[in-house]
């Protein structure tokens, strides 16, 4: 009997399995990069990206760790198909440069949506010892990465002012094309007032009025004041789709001071050009020279969405509110995501305690990825009451969002 001949017969039928375990320790990034080895390896590390089902989520806690996320994205076990990005940083050189170091590290195709506030709301890496945190000051960033998912179609986008028609046919026309995707679930909205005019409000109601089905949350990422009150500075553009929206601070000279940047559209590269800003340019501006809309939808066959509104109530009324969002039919397990929009004085200076509602939803859903920013009106439906636009009386918008766990795909290119 040939000793060695067996032993070489019984490790060939072993490889396969020697091999699944060596693959299944990669990222996605080296993953993907095997899978071009051959037909076999490509098969298998379909299979592992496939069962790799989880959001990722990451908080910077100073523009110091910026440096940090490469790191976390080398490690990242899923291809991002879409990422949200929620930020404090004062400084317009911090903000740079966490764009630069997210868009070296995910794919070109990757939808990316997110401005700065007044506060952030977002989670560590998930275990179940993590907690939600709502971090007020300033110098924070908060990061979500949702995986690509067969079924599951993430699409970016921007509705410009001009573009709001009187005749509201012609709008949904407009928002038709703009979105250019169906079967939309829910849809993240960030603007300014400049887009929320009562006179232009229902031409953006009638681009809307064919998603009544949807989830529709977001938020105002400035405060309406006085032009006259304000100094313009000179700024770069930013990459697509991240309108890095006004953080507004007291000057010593007590001058209110807001930093704009233009939103590009449509370009890969992060920075195109010198974008100069003059005084009669409101608030938040793009290639177009005028305001914007700025969105982000999710949709298709395997994801669902549903929404919860947050008013004056007590602690016991939110957690009510909360632990019994409605579930769509087909949906029997926990949301992963909720996307959180709460208004610039709902939290700590609410309720005298750091982390309330974000605590009850990690309470009521332990595995949940929460996500979202603290604005100056809160958009919900686009069902507002009294004639607004907005809510802005203590409100908390909420977007739960389901996504279907048994259908995921990779993509060998990243």
């Amino acid at each position: 009997m040939d000793i060695g001949s067996t032993y070489s017969q019984h490790f060939a039928l072993q490889l396969p399995e020697i091999l699944s375990m060596i693959l299944s320790k990669l990222d996605a990034k080296s993953l993907c990069n095997a899978s071009a080895v051959c037909k076999e390896w490509n098969q298998l590390a379909t299979k592992i990206l496939m069962e790799r089902r989880c959001c990722a989520t990451y908080i910077v806690e100073s523009p110091d760790a910026i440096g940090d996320l490469h790191h976390f994205f080398h490690q990242l076990p899923i291809v991002p198909a879409a990422i949200n990005v929620f930020s404090t940083f004062d400084k317009l050189r911090d903000t740079r440069a966490l764009i630069s170091c997210i868009k070296s590290n995910v794919p070109s195709n990757c939808q990316i949506l997110g401005c700065s506030g007044n506060g952030i709301v977002g989670s560590h890496e998930m275990d179940q010892k993590s907690v939600s945190l709502e971090l007020e000051e300033a110098g924070k960033a908060s990061i979500l990465i949702i995986p690509r998912i067969t079924g599951v179609t993430v699409k970016a986008f921007t509705l410009y002012k001009s573009d709001l028609k009187p005749e509201e046919e012609d709008t949904a026309k407009v928002w038709k094309a703009s979105i250019g995707m169906t079967d939309i679930k829910a849809i993240l909205l960030l603007t300014d007032f400049d887009m929320l005019e009562n006179d232009d409000f229902t031409a953006l109601q009638a681009a809307f009025k064919d998603e009544e089905k949807s989830a529709i949350v977001g938020c105002l990422c400035q405060p309406k004041v006085r032009l006259d009150k304000l100094r313009f500075r000179d700024y770069v553009n930013t990459f697509n789709y991240l309108p890095i929206l006004p953080n507004i601070s007291l000057h010593h000279s007590c001058i209110l001071k807001l930093y704009v940047v233009y939103l590009l559209t449509g370009h890969d590269t992060i920075y195109s050009g010198i974008a100069r800003l003059h005084c009669n340019f409101q608030f938040m501006r793009d290639c177009r020279k005028e305001p914007a809309l700025v969105a982000m939808a999710i949709g298709g066959e395997y994801m669902e969405a549903s929404t919860v509104l947050l008013y004056e109530n007590d602690k016991s009324d939110l957690a009510n509110s909360i632990a019994n969002v409605e579930r769509p039919s087909s949906i029997s397990y926990s949301p992963d995501i909720v996307y959180m929009f709460p208004c610039v004085g709902r939290g700590y200076m609410y309720y005298g305690e750091q982390n309330v509602e974000s605590g009850l939803i990690r309470k009521a859903f332990p595995c949940i990825h929460v996500i979202g920013c603290f604005g100056y009106g809160e958009i919900f439906n686009l069902k507002c009451k009294d004639g607004y636009s907005y809510y802005h009386s203590y409100s908390t918008a909420l977007c739960f969002c389901w996504l279907k766990h048994d259908n995921y795909h990779s993509n060998s290119s990243y």
